[in-house]
């Protein structure tokens, strides 16, 4: 996970080849990589994605708690 900031997406949500974006106006400011990759649906449709970017108001604190769920053990 780390944070990555962008502010030119055209698009609310879109697909790329191994990344969902999911921006708010126009920009994402967090993006964590999965392994293995996971599938989302967008639009009735299936895609498998790598990394999804996305925006939220602390990406320090979104790291931290995200970091500590992703190591947490399973129900």
């Amino acid at each position: 996970m780390r944070k990555h900031v962008e502010n030119a997406h055209k698009k609310n949500v879109r697909v790329d080849t191994d990344r969902l974006l999911v921006s708010f106006m126009g920009g994402t400011n967090l993006e964590p990589t999965f392994s293995p990759d996971v599938e989302v649906r967008i639009d009735g449709s299936d895609h498998v994605t790598r990394r999804v970017s996305f925006q939220v108001s602390d990406p320090r604190s979104a790291i931290t708690l995200l970091g500590a769920r992703a190591n947490a053990p399973g129900p």
